[in-house]
């Protein structure tokens, strides 16, 4: 997770309003032994989501394994988490309907539907998120978590493994198109509008480079 720069990501997406586990360093020992500093972090679990003032009576989901670029294809590619009490533990029934709305053919479809889905302000966020990181991690086959936000009706995206690097031709600002979702989405351009105001609502405020070089210095220093 290249050890710093998660901790780094996680701050920001606490600024941005996106849900994330709780994280820290911490000194591991074993029998004793100082082995040295290691990045801690919560387990995807109840108590996890409703430490983010999310109810945690829904489902939770991320990929079964390493996969391919079939992720966002089929359901049977997801675990969950944690999930909805009152169906039985295999309805996918939110999923499926996802991922029907995201692999219709019809582009018109899909700019009419996804909104009804996916919280798409949670959604421009994540994005957003993600490309201040310059990160592709969160591409077709891992590193992502939904939640399935059942007061809305609607998923929202959780940052995982967002990674760091130089923005450069496989990382594009306008929109992260290794994701299936953000590839889909920046062929409207509305949505893509919506998505780059996201990204001007942070960086417009120079107080947030400023607090986020604070941030990654003074956790340098603390490490």
């Amino acid at each position: 997770r290249l050890f710093l720069v998660e901790e780094l990501n996680n701050y920001r997406a606490k600024k941005m309003g996106l849900p994330v586990p709780e994280s820290r360093f911490v000194f591991l020992k074993v029998n004793g032994k100082n082995i040295g500093i290691y990045w801690e972090v919560e387990q995807w679990s109840k108590e996890m989501i409703e430490k983010n003032s999310l109810s945690s009576d829904t489902n939770l989901y991320g990929e079964s394994g390493f996969i391919g670029e079939r992720l966002y294809q089929d359901i049977v590619d997801w675990n969950k988490y944690i999930a909805e009490p009152l169906p039985p533990p295999e309805d996918r029934s939110d999923l499926r309907q996802f991922l029907t709305v995201l692999n219709h053919p019809s582009d018109q479809y899909f700019y009419e539907n996804i909104g009804n889905i996916i919280d798409l302000d949670n959604f421009y966020r994540w994005q957003a998120h993600s490309v201040l990181a310059g990160g592709i991690s969160q591409d077709a086959f891992h590193n992502a978590r939904l939640y399935f936000d059942n007061t809305l009706g609607k998923f929202k995206f959780i940052p995982w493994d967002v990674n760091l690097a130089q923005l450069d031709d496989r990382r594009r600002i306008d929109g992260l198109d290794r994701n299936p979702v953000s590839r889909r989405v920046i062929t409207s351009p509305a949505m893509l509008l919506e998505s780059q105001r996201a990204l001007w609502n942070y960086v417009k405020d120079e107080k947030n480079l400023e607090d986020d070089l604070k941030f990654y210095d003074v956790t340098l220093a603390q490490v």
